[in-house]
């Protein structure tokens, strides 16, 4: 999901910080969405496939025991959501390093600066 939608901004001519901050702002609309319908938090955060299982144990703890206190569920995906906690999600700066400087980058070309920048 963040990861298709990551590529698809960059494919459309986004720079990688740029299309970060907005497939994270999607995804959290969208898991904001399955929430509201009955998914349980937890479960929606797990379906992200984004952080590492010591870290989803960890968010799952959070928010059993209420140690963070959020408004609502869009404020507590905020809180979790974002670049500096996804444990699987490149850094923009290296995607920027990695994507062709002369072209719009394809998705093969985003894929493989993907795949560099995770492995590090």
């Amino acid at each position: 999901m963040l990861k298709e939608d990551f590529t698809r901004y960059i494919s459309h001519g986004l720079r990688p910080q740029d299309a970060l901050e907005c497939a994270i702002e999607d995804t959290i609309a969208y898991l904001s969405s399955c929430v509201s319908h009955g998914e349980p938090l937890p479960d929606a955060i797990r379906r992200l496939d984004l952080f590492s299982n010591e870290e989803f144990q960890n968010i799952k703890r959070v928010l059993s025991i209420g140690e963070l206190h959020f408004q609502d569920n869009s404020e507590a995906l905020h809180y979790f959501v974002r670049p500096e906690k996804l444990s699987k999600i490149p850094s923009p700066i290296c995607m920027e390093r990695h994507l062709p400087k002369d072209r719009r980058p394809t998705r093969q070309d985003i894929e493989e600066a993907w795949n560099k920048c995770i492995s590090r």
